[in-house]
């Protein structure tokens, strides 16, 4: 996945689990339990997991483009809170 920098995404889940890696650019991930002071800043190399139906919240925090590596076992669809 390839966003631009400074991006970020609104509060979402996804319909099933995957597990990600920084190749390039600064991102950061964080949980909505919690809110933003869960927040982890990820440089290249760095990884996570998220587990379905768990609302979250991502940004590219480079001046740059971030591409991050999605693996996952299953198709999944993106929803937002309703």
């Amino acid at each position: 996945m390839k966003v631009p920098g400074n991006w970020r995404a609104p509060v979402h889940a996804h319909t099933a689990d995957y597990r990600a890696v920084v190749i390039k650019g600064l991102w950061a991930h964080w949980q909505m339990q919690g809110g933003e002071a869960t927040k982890v800043e990820l440089p290249p190399g760095s990884y996570w997991t998220q587990k379905a139906d768990e609302m979250h919240d991502d940004a590219c925090l480079s001046d740059t483009e971030c591409v991050i590596l999605l693996i996952n076992d299953t198709s999944y669809e993106t929803y937002l809170p309703k």
